[in-house]
């Protein structure tokens, strides 16, 4: 004779199954039992949605208005916390001081006007300007990543920035509430320390 017991723990809930078996019988008991953690999930239960993701290039901002009825099919799927993947090529700082908002507004905002209106905006990279030749960021470049970063959230969230004698700032009326930062850091050039750094 021989008992296990497994246990499986969900963010939500834990799950106890005690199985007790005769070897000769090949019967098999099992039990049950469940205990909600109210302090994980929300009020101690996992919620699930769909969701989505989108990477902006220089060739696919113009995708929801190529494609009106991709709006509405985003919309039935009732995403939450799309998310929008800005990649180095379509950076909206184009040069040092200089900003055009003209790839991302078409692209961004139909996102942030479906589902829960809050996707994760995640700024894959740094222009070209501030990597060296093969794409890796610069360490003398940092301090420039984080202030387009700022201006990026300034954008989005607190009413725009001002550069040059120009205002800057989105035409949605949600914010962006999540945000990351790099993707597949590593694919950067950048060691964990580099990212951690950053």
């Amino acid at each position: 004779m021989y008992q296990r017991a497994f246990f499986l723990i969900l963010p939500s809930t834990m799950l106890l199954c005690a199985v007790s078996a005769v070897a000769q019988s090949n019967t098999v008991n099992v039990l049950v039992s469940n205990q909600i953690n109210t302090s994980a999930g929300i009020s101690g239960r996992l919620r699930v949605a769909m969701s989505t993701s989108f990477q902006l290039i220089d060739f696919s901002y113009q995708f929801f208005d190529q494609t009106p009825q991709a709006l509405a099919a985003l919309g039935a799927i009732q995403p939450q916390h799309t998310r929008v993947q800005l990649v180095p090529s379509s950076d909206p700082l184009t040069a040092p001081g200089v900003w055009d908002f003209s790839q991302l507004d078409p692209f961004v905002a139909p996102i942030q006007s479906s589902g829960d209106h809050s996707p994760e905006f995640q700024i894959a990279g740094a222009p070209a300007f501030m990597n060296d030749a093969n794409g890796t960021l610069l360490p003398t470049s940092v301090d420039a990543f984080a202030a387009m970063s700022a201006n990026l959230v300034r954008y989005y969230n607190t009413g725009g920035f001002n550069v040059g004698g120009f205002h800057f700032e989105s035409p949605s009326p949600y914010p962006i509430t999540w945000w990351g930062v790099f993707n597949e850091p590593n694919g950067n050039g950048l060691t964990p320390q580099n990212y951690v750094d950053l």
